[in-house]
């Protein structure tokens, strides 16, 4: 019993540690970038859709379709922009 709940424990703190270092990092890098897995590319329409690394959640941006070519389902990316008309501007994509 004891030996199952230290592996239980153990098993919590890695997955905790995990979830601070994946939070730490959107807001480290900075005002107006954010860090993410790319899950939707439309390099045509110059659309792409990242899940937040701290939130979670969705955000979408609009860039020139030469920065979103060469992106892939799954690429983790930094995205620096800026809001203009209502909308998230990819001014740079890093891989």
């Amino acid at each position: 019993m004891k030996r199952w709940l230290a592996v239980v424990m153990g098993g919590l703190v890695v997955v905790s540690v995990a979830v601070v270092e994946t939070a730490v990092a959107c807001t480290a890098a900075g005002k107006d970038t954010h860090v993410g897995v790319v899950t939707q590319v439309n390099a045509a329409g110059r659309q792409l859709t990242i899940k937040d690394a701290e939130t979670g959640s969705a955000i979408s941006f609009v860039s020139e379709s030469t920065l979103i070519a060469p992106l892939k389902i799954g690429d983790q990316i930094v995205v620096s922009y800026e809001a203009k008309d209502g909308k998230l501007v990819a001014k740079q994509i890093k891989s």
